[in-house]
């Protein structure tokens, strides 16, 4: 009689061997599928005493041999499931070793009686092998994680006559279950515990890929990063140039406190996570925190590294190019509430221009100033203003929509499946019930990080399109 480790079946076809396998058990055919290059079992839902699986057509002597299987998958966790392997000398006189209950359990079953030797917690990867052996007179139950190194489970003088038994392996439920799983068995002896070719050269390929852009990547020259010095540019006024936001101030001056500055640049340095938590804010209970300070640490996994570009040194805080970009952002201040479509004849506006052009000219912008480009950025599609963007204004089409719900981009309604996302907004009140920081003592508490957020009127009359730079 051949011994039972020359059972082999790597299940490949996706069809039954009918020369090395039955069907057994009580499940309806569908339900025990060679598909996916394996065995998958699927007892049905609230069915009581359903097993089901395979068993070998032909006997085989299990002394000085053995019966190996992967468990892919087992039933879920629960006394009335159990996914496992036999061998079986008749109905009533077998070998079992079992998942259960999320336990591995090694049984002897004797004239139908089960007899439980042992168990240990269920640990999928540590238990995907299953295994039957006997060795001169002594069976062990054993499992494995990689079906190359053992643990035995338990071990006794050989119980039964093994030299002729069935070799079945499957799964059920003793009593009914709303969702028992799926049981997927795999590699019944199979010589080879590598996985499958293909399943080997995506994971290779996948690593390779990465290899390779990760050496694309290193081989980038990485920009370095400099500063425009305003740490040390202004002996006479501390760190007056730096930022300081949510850090202490000084009561009198509103110059950064030196102390809770010197606190973020040591966490700065160190890149201690500790440090951070060590920092010295204006408000440290109910207070703004600090925006993600760590992110410049981090490593991407995909793209450049975070650092291999940079962006030019911001001007010197005392330099003619600063107080020129301060002077265009007052005055987009000062013309928060002109509607854009009223540029063309706003007094604050064509003040705005005038001054840009002759008092500010290095803010930035495009030169000569217009009421197009007024407010705009540098670049070809920004010179036709007064610019908003279409990501603010349009929507899709929707054919299936009515007449200005939807069905023209231009209504201003993103339509996503049965959602629907209104380009339009809440706005805030126009005009000085909505401005802010307009006192030093209130200008300081923002600083020292006082959270004003959520205190802007709404006008909830209706919903607008963004109309004008309070809007935005």
């Amino acid at each position: 009689m051949a011994k039972a480790n020359t059972l082999v079946d790597n299940f490949y076809d996706n069809t039954v061997d009918t020369a090395k396998w039955n069907i057994y058990g009580n499940s309806p055919p569908e339900r025990i599928r060679e598909v996916n290059q394996r065995v998958e079992i699927r007892p049905g839902a609230n069915t009581p005493g359903v097993y089901s699986g395979y068993e070998s057509v032909a006997a085989y002597d299990l002394t000085n041999s053995e019966v190996k299987i992967e468990v892919v998958r087992a039933l879920i966790a629960s006394d009335a499931a159990q996914s496992g392997l036999q061998a079986k000398v008749d109905a009533n006189n077998f070998l079992y070793i079992a998942i259960q209950a999320a336990q591995v359990v090694a049984f002897k079953v004797i004239g139908g009686s089960y007899l439980p030797r042992a168990n240990v917690t269920y640990d999928p990867a540590r238990h995907r092998w299953l295994r039957l052996r006997e060795s001169s007179g002594i069976t062990y139950w054993e499992t494995s994680g990689d079906g190359a190194v053992w643990e035995v489970l338990y071990q006794e003088a050989t119980p039964l006559n093994v030299t002729s038994v069935k070799i079945n392996f499957g799964g059920g439920t003793s009593s009914p279950l709303p969702a028992p799983g799926v049981a997927i068995f795999d590699n019944v002896n199979y010589a080879t515990r590598t996985p499958r070719r293909r399943l080997e050269e995506r994971r290779l390929s996948a690593r390779d890929v990465r290899d390779q852009a990760a050496t694309v990547d290193a081989e980038r020259n990485h920009a370095p990063h400099e500063n425009n010095n305003d740490e040390t540019n202004y002996p006479s006024f501390g760190i007056i140039g730096s930022f300081s936001k949510g850090l202490k101030h000084d009561a009198t001056t509103g110059e950064p406190d030196a102390v809770s500055y010197a606190s973020l640049l040591r966490a700065l340095e160190s890149r201690a996570p500790d440090d951070f938590e060590e920092v010295l804010l204006g408000t440290p209970e109910n207070g703004l925190k600090l925006t993600n300070p760590q992110t410049g640490f981090t490593f991407d996994t995909e793209g450049p590294d975070a650092q291999t570009f940079t962006v030019p040194p911001a001007p010197r805080f005392d330099s003619v190019q600063e107080a020129h970009e301060m002077g265009e952002l007052y005055w987009m201040a000062v013309a928060r509430d002109v509607a854009f479509a009223d540029y063309g004849s706003s007094a604050d506006v064509s003040a705005a221009i005038s001054s840009l052009n002759n008092e500010f000219p290095q803010f930035g912008g495009t030169t000569p100033v217009t009421v197009q480009n007024v407010f705009r950025g540098i670049f070809p599609g920004d010179q036709k203003g007064p610019f908003v963007s279409q990501l603010l204004l349009k929507g899709n089409s929707d054919r299936r929509k009515p007449a200005g719900g939807g069905r023209d981009a231009a209504d201003g309604y993103i339509s996503y499946g049965s959602q629907v996302i209104d380009q339009r907004q809440y706005t805030v009140v126009q005009g000085t019930t909505s401005d802010y920081m307009t006192t030093f003592a209130e200008w300081l508490t923002v600083q020292n990080g006082t959270d004003r957020r959520g205190n802007d009127v709404l006008d909830t009359t209706q919903r607008r399109f963004i109309r004008s730079l309070r809007d935005g």
